[in-house]
């Protein structure tokens, strides 16, 4: 009995593994529960004795391996009251190392930002991308204001045009990433980027309040 759960549980995983790759190269909408039985090796029956249909198998994979904004969403929630500039920097550094370095982020973010045509608006993973990204907004907005009232950003800063802001960078950097290979990513730079951002809000002045904003 241990024996066939064991082997049920690696066949789920090999079939996991293959969407990641097939959804990567050929899209969610245009990948064919057919296209994966063959990349994980199985019959198209071996996938429905573990997913229902496609969506099942997409949410899945999602729920597996995580959306990697949600790990981003706690790291920022966590800003000590001393340091929350410093904190907001490392964290953002970190999540752009592993999407350069780690090859399961590189295709969850690709899948997601790039992958993702599944007509269905009420499809849960699509749910859980639209709230895991305000939850971000809401937390990268409270650790910026920890910041002003540290003195680390100036007194009059726009925090909520300045966290906007802050993640259209973000985003603009893991899009230019996600159309080359994970070896082509400039991870070596993370830091320096994100330490661009960080002097943007301390010394821009279209970032203060909203009557000086251009």
């Amino acid at each position: 009995m241990k024996r066939t759960k064991a082997a049920a549980w690696e066949t789920r995983n090999r079939i996991l593994d293959a969407a990641e790759h097939v959804f990567v190269a050929r899209g969610v909408a245009s990948a064919t529960l057919s296209d994966i039985a063959s990349a994980a090796s199985v019959t198209r029956g071996a996938i429905y004795g573990h997913f229902e249909n496609k969506s099942e198998l997409f949410a899945s994979m999602i729920e597996r391996a995580g959306l990697p904004s949600e790990t981003l969403v706690k790291e920022v929630a966590n800003a000590p009251q001393t340091d929350p500039l410093g904190h907001i920097g490392q964290v953002f550094a970190r999540s752009l190392h592993d999407v350069a370095r780690n090859p399961r982020t590189w295709r969850i973010f690709a899948i997601i930002f790039r992958k993702y045509e599944l007509p269905d608006e009420s499809c849960p993973v699509l749910t859980r991308c639209r709230d895991v990204a305000d939850e971000l907004q809401t937390r990268l907005q409270a650790a910026l204001g920890h910041a002003v009232r540290a003195g680390q950003l100036p007194r009059d800063l726009d925090v909520e045009f300045s966290s906007s802001l802050f993640l259209v960078l973000w985003n603009g950097v893991l899009l230019e990433w996600l159309s080359s290979p994970v070896v082509d990513n400039p991870g070596h730079d993370a830091e320096r980027i994100a330490q661009s951002w960080l002097d943007m809000l301390r010394y821009s002045p279209t970032c203060l309040g909203k009557a000086q904003a251009c």
